[in-house]
């Protein structure tokens, strides 16, 4: 922290903690997934239901988290630039 500063490390921790809540749904869903699909079976549904919420996120994402997270956070306004640039790393 020495190096980079409190603001740095803050900022980065809150946008860790916002992409870490975004991928908890897709998380849960091929933790359900895996072995169903292993044991031979049909998970069509859960699949495109996966698929589906994985869009709605990102939606949500790219466009209320820059608007909601000034008002929540107003002093961390620079971690809507640091979620995006993190965002494009994790996947």
């Amino acid at each position: 922290m020495p190096i980079l500063g409190a603001a740095v490390v803050g900022n980065y921790s809150l946008s860790l903690q916002i992409i870490s809540m975004m991928m908890i749904i897709s998380s849960i869903f091929y933790k359900y997934m895996l072995p169903q699909q292993s044991a031979g079976l049909n998970i069509e549904k859960i699949k495109k239901l996966l698929v589906i919420s994985s869009i709605i996120l990102t939606f949500i994402a790219y466009f209320l988290v820059p608007i909601i997270l000034p008002v929540v956070f107003p002093k961390y306004i620079e971690t809507v630039d640091t979620i995006k640039i993190i965002k494009n790393y994790t996947h």
